[in-house]
């Protein structure tokens, strides 16, 4: 009977045992899975739609209807509504994207500029923190010889216009990584290109007229269908529940809207070309939220590190947005929005730098030394110069842009990039290097 006895109590014992196992098992599981769904192990897939000026889109209160798609997706997610580009240039631009640097600081402005590989870029600190890094683009400043590939596992270029590589195949290229994923967390960035000119949108979306804005409007339609096919493709996956898709643009285009018949981007720093789309879709972000602060490009990176949980490193100039996306409070605190072009092929006897507050918008170039000033309450198109008729307060902003540009911590230069023959042949064909 002792022996029976002894025997009951050990299976006994064993079975208590393992019930604790499978407890502390499990425990560990719902653990894991609900620090997932906490945000640290989100997916992030950040979309920059090239040429893309925020007020052509439908739900920016355009005349046209040329995102309905976008416009459903903004009603579901947190829409900054005057969000500004650090240049509008888009080389200058995607580094300071990538940094959360102002140009002044990483050095990227000309065409043999190099991203100095002293910047951390937010792929970096994602693969840093273990996430599967992978870029997908057809714009050639943004070449890996440029310096843009930091941080990425895989980067692929493919020249959208010579190679045809429309925005149907950046889908099926993406959706084809994203397959090989197998569930580890992702950072995925797509550069699509189909609103850039030369403008020639499919018959189907050529719907608007013949002049240069018509095609344009036509090619944001487009690109509209395609994304509305890849935002579908994301939910057959399943990867829509935890996933942060951010929606931006590097700069906008300008069609001659002071009546100087210029079309194009890379010269300037009015509103046309500085403000662009900003919108963080995920199921924490506020639906339907439109926060009418102004904000920068370089705060997009603080924001997506600091929504997973990942410290935002010190040198990013940037700031988290993290409580308009996810919070219901409304702030009016305007960020200031420091922009720079010039010494680019484009505009190689420019050197502009303008700065924008809620009410005025300062422009200076450094090598002219010419200065506009406008008042954007009264003139938002930014129309008439207040810069002869109110010396005291261009000469006031004039201080604050000299002291920035003295007291930028800048990076070490690279060494230039060549320009090859195939490189030079690929630019032109986008309207650069004339």
């Amino acid at each position: 009977m002792r022996d029976a006895r002894r025997r009951n109590s050990s299976s006994s014992g064993r079975a208590n045992r393992r019930r604790v196992w499978f407890g502390l098992f499990v425990a560990a599981l719902e653990f894991g899975a609900s620090s997932c769904g906490r945000g640290e192990h989100a997916n992030v897939i950040l979309i920059v739609v090239d040429d893309l000026r925020a007020d052509h889109l439908s739900h920016a209160g355009y005349s046209r209807t040329t995102s309905p798609f976008l416009d459903e997706l903004a009603a579901k997610s947190t829409r900054f509504e005057n969000a500004l580009s650090q240049s509008s240039y888009t080389k200058t631009s995607v580094a300071s994207l990538f940094t959360s640097l102002h140009p002044e600081a990483h050095g990227v402005r000309g065409s043999r500029d190099v991203l100095p590989d002293s910047a951390q870029t937010l792929a970096e600190a994602l693969k840093n923190h273990g996430y599967r890094t992978f870029a997908i683009h057809g714009n050639p400043w943004l070449e890996e010889r440029f310096g843009f590939r930091q941080g990425f596992d895989r980067f692929r270029f493919t020249h959208w216009y010579k190679d045809t590589f429309d925005a149907r195949k950046v889908n099926e290229r993406a959706l084809r990584w994203l397959d090989r994923t197998h569930g580890e967390p992702f950072f995925l960035y797509l550069h699509y290109m189909d609103v850039h000119s030369p403008w020639k949108p499919p018959q189907d979306f050529d719907r608007f007229g013949p002049h240069g804005v018509d095609k344009y409007d036509g090619s944001i339609l487009y690109l509209d269908t395609r994304l509305k096919e890849l935002f579908a493709a994301l939910e057959r996956r399943g990867l829509g529940k935890n996933t942060w898709i951010v929606f931006t643009s590097d700069h906008g285009e300008e069609f001659g809207e002071r009546g100087n018949h210029k079309v194009g981007h890379g010269i300037t720093l009015y509103r046309e070309v500085l403000r662009v789309p900003l919108i963080f879709h995920h199921r924490k972000a506020t639906p339907g939220k439109g926060v009418v602060r102004q904000v920068r490009l370089i705060d997009v990176a603080p924001t997506i590190l600091d929504l997973l949980g990942i410290a935002i490193p010190e040198d990013m100039e940037g700031v988290s947005l993290k409580a308009d996306v996810v919070g219901s409070a409304r702030t009016d605190d305007d960020l200031d929005s420091l922009s720079q072009v010039g010494l680019n092929d484009v505009a190689p006897d420019k050197d502009l730098v303008a700065l924008s507050t809620r009410k005025y918008k300062y422009i200076l170039d450094f090598h002219s030394g010419e200065e506009e000033l406008y008042d954007l309450i009264v003139d938002p198109g930014e129309t008439f110069n207040l810069a002869p008729v109110q010396p005291d307060l261009a000469s006031e902003y004039r201080e604050y842009v000299l002291r920035f540009r003295k007291n930028a911590k800048r990076l070490g230069a690279a060494p230039d990039a060549a320009i090859d023959p195939e490189l030079e042949e690929q630019l032109r064909s986008l309207g650069y290097l004339k």
